[in-house]
């Protein structure tokens, strides 16, 4: 039989917990007999690592190919570290140290793991919770749940000192991060999370940070040195001299500076509180907004609970007692509370999803009012009797058009601090075209915000299959934002009174949010249209083989048929290259002949690489054309004569020719923006959203066959409706 298990996922120490046979969660100790593992790994050469205790002690002493502090890159794109030729990112990172601790918690108990409830910061956000469930299943761990870090440090609190009524106000500050939640806690021993706010890139490290600065100001002080391996000689003993600190007055420390022999220099606790006052004046501040959003005062807070080992700081406890003007509890360990609350929330009955209006901050108000009733102990039977309820850290919404359509707003539909899990589905009008499929792009944003540019674009959901019927057309598109036990979201999307969902392929955020940061202008009359050239031009070359050629011909296609009613004089024309170029149909009003033409292209039929541009028979074919003219490039890869073509791009923009470079796979994206001109710019993109990027592109163009020419084919503000069953849901 299994064990289930809670894991501290820490920025600088990991732990794991269970509850044993007498009844109680305690921290299960690691192969060396601690009970806390560093969060640091170091790479060898020969690709093997080590995880811990010894790899912290590496990076003490400067050795090369240790990570650290990984934790605060979580869900960032990119590399988070490079050893030995191989790159590591954060998630990567992370599996490795939670494939380690599940190696050595397995070892020291005897016991398979069976399910692990793996906590987060509480102010992670979708950004960081998915990669983070990623990792834990990537390391071969079936997690129950992801749990919000002060949630489950109260949920420890609450197991041996349940005072039913009191509001518990948890004081989160970790290693890298910081979280401040309040917790009430009700009859039938319930914690209910009321209200969750933070900082994910404040922390001890911060205090490090600043306390390296001060040994290396009083080091220069006395000593004349140049060498940039200062800072990481002082960065390498911050962590000593604090902790020292947190015990003694004051500290030394010692330093042997290259051509200088040694050097010892003092700090005293007084100038380590001074040097990081602003830190805590940005915990204060968070403080302050959650009571004043609440309308509480520190005298409706029955008590303040430290966790996480920052707080083992003395300035921490002193600066508690200074603001709320009561002593801090240390009724729990701040460096285990995390993991033993966790182990207890592996333990208990998950919570069902709730449908909710928007979240109305004066009935929050009016319950904690209602509940201000003296707070008294209530022993808990058995941990598995703790139920509790969590709430979402940070508002969802969407990208939509205004009531009028002049611009584009942030659409809210989950807002923070809503109970979890949680769904809420709104509907809005959606205008279809004939004779094929339809696509809507939704785009999360994080933000309460209805300004756009104030919000965190977070993801794109493609929903395609969205059926045309004239008798009513605009048709109703529901949208449903389901937010789940573990803080991750999932959309789904419905078309009228349909009772299955429509497809919906999820896609990064768009890499530039301006366009829906501006006005949308008006299009223009019809009758008024100006003459359109177009000159399309597709990289062939080998690395096109397979799907990329057959979805970039689609996509191609699908662009041609857009202008089937343009209302002017419009002609369309298509040409490949690769290590020469080939004109494959003039430019034409004969959409089928150029659809054909496309049709017919191959890969490699102008040859294997990319030797040549199309910008000279772009301009050969538009330079004396009228109206409007565009030369559409759609790369794959990177071009062997990359400044010629930038160059001939060039004389393509003086002549009055458009350039729009697209790009997937390999292509460059400073390459793409460097050919291009005009209003529309460069797009690098997914190959499988080649087909919504060329739709907007002929949108922008005057394009499309049938409706207002709204983002996403909306027309009014959307409203709430009825929700349906959610991933995962059990009914």
């Amino acid at each position: 039989m299994g064990i289930k298990v809670g894991i501290d996922l820490g920025t600088t120490f990991c732990a794991v917990a269970m509850i044993g046979a007498d009844g109680k969660a305690a921290v299960i100790q690691n192969e060396m007999g601690e009970r806390l593992t560093p969060s640091v790994i170091q790479f060898f050469d020969d690709g093997s690592y080590i995880v811990g205790a010894e790899a912290k002690e590496a990076l003490d002493y400067g050795e090369e190919g240790c990570a650290a502090v990984f934790k605060r890159s979580m869900g960032e794109s990119g590399a988070y570290c490079s050893f030995y030729g191989n790159d590591y990112t954060a998630q990567q990172l992370s599996s490795i140290m939670l494939r380690e601790l599940k190696r050595q918690a397995e070892k020291v108990t005897g016991q398979r793991i069976d399910e692990a409830v793996v906590t987060v910061p509480a102010y992670f956000g979708e950004l960081q919770r998915e990669p983070t469930l990623r990792a834990a299943k990537d390391a071969g761990l079936t997690v129950r749940q992801l749990v919000s870090e002060p949630t489950a440090a109260a949920m420890n609190y609450a197991a041996d000192h349940f005072r039913e009524n009191a509001k518990i106000l948890v004081y989160d500050l970790g290693g890298g991060t910081f979280d401040l939640t309040l917790v009430q806690m009700k009859k039938n021993a319930r914690v209910d999370v009321i209200r969750t706010t933070g900082n994910s890139m404040l922390g001890g490290k911060n205090w490090d940070d600043e306390l390296a600065k001060l040994l290396e100001q009083k080091i220069l002080e006395d000593v004349e040195y140049t060498d940039t391996d200062i800072h990481t000689l002082c960065t390498r003993e911050a962590e000593k001299v604090k902790i020292a600190l947190s015990s003694a007055m004051k500290a030394k420390a010692h330093f042997t500076l290259e051509d200088h022999g040694s050097c010892t220099v003092e700090v005293t606790r007084e100038e380590f509180d001074d040097a990081t006052a602003h830190l805590r004046e940005k915990t204060r501040g968070l403080c302050r907004n959650l009571l004043d959003g609440l309308r509480l005062s520190w005298r409706d807070i029955n008590a303040v609970v430290l966790v996480g080992g920052s707080t083992r700081m003395p300035q921490i406890k002193r600066f508690i007692k200074e603001i709320s003007g009561r002593e801090p509890l240390s009724r729990v360990n701040p460096d285990e509370a995390v993991a033993i609350g966790a182990a207890i929330m592996a333990n208990v009955k998950a919570q069902p999803y709730a449908v909710q209006k928007m979240t109305d901050d004066a009935s929050v108000i009016r319950a904690l009012r209602k509940g201000s009733v003296p707070a008294k102990e209530m022993p808990v039977e058995s941990l598995q009797k703790l139920t509790v309820s969590d709430v979402v850290a940070h508002t969802l919404g969407k990208v939509t058009v205004n009531k009028d359509g002049t611009g584009y707003k942030n659409q809210v539909i989950i807002r923070e601090n809503s109970v979890i899990p949680v769904k809420v589905a709104v509907a809005e009008q959606f205008y279809t075209k004939g004779g094929e499929d339809n696509e809507s792009e939704i785009i999360m944003l994080q933000g309460d915000s209805e300004n756009v540019a104030e919000c965190t674009a977070v993801c794109r959901y493609v929903v395609s299959g969205i059926k045309h019927d004239p008798s009513r057309n605009p048709t109703l598109l529901k949208v449903q934002y389901s937010y789940d036990a573990n803080g991750i979201v999932h959309v789904q999307a419905r078309q009228e009174d349909q009772t299955t969902d429509l497809p919906a392929r999820k896609l990064p955020a768009p890499p530039d949010m301006s366009r829906y940061c501006e006005g949308i202008s008006a299009p223009p009359a019809k009758a008024k249209a100006e003459p359109l050239r177009i000159m399309m031009a597709i990289d062939v070359s080998g690395s096109m083989t397979g799907e990329p050629m057959e979805e970039a011909k689609n996509a191609m296609c699908r662009f041609i048929d857009e202008f089937s009613s343009y209302p002017g004089d419009f002609k369309i024309g298509a040409m490949v290259v690769s290590d020469r170029t080939q004109v494959v149909c003039e430019l034409t009003n004969d959409l089928a002949q150029c659809k054909e033409a496309v049709n017919d292209i191959k890969v490699c039929m102008t040859g294997l690489c990319n030797e040549a541009d199309p910008f000279d028979e772009i301009l050969n074919r538009l330079a004396v054309a009228r109206g409007k003219k565009v030369g559409v490039v759609l790369a794959d890869g990177v071009w062997a004569h990359r400044d010629k073509a930038v160059t001939r791009a060039r004389r393509c923009a003086a002549m009055g020719i458009n350039i729009i470079g697209m790009g997937f796979g390999e292509a460059d994206e400073e390459f793409l923006k460097a050919i291009s001109s005009g209003e529309i710019g460069a797009m690098k993109v997914e190959l499988s959203e080649l087909t919504v990027s060329f739709g907007k592109i002929a949108q922008e163009l005057g394009g499309g066959r049938g409706g207002k020419k709204l983002f996403g084919g909306s027309k009014t503000a959307q409203t709430e409706c009825e929700t349906w069953p959610a991933p995962g849901e059990t009914l």
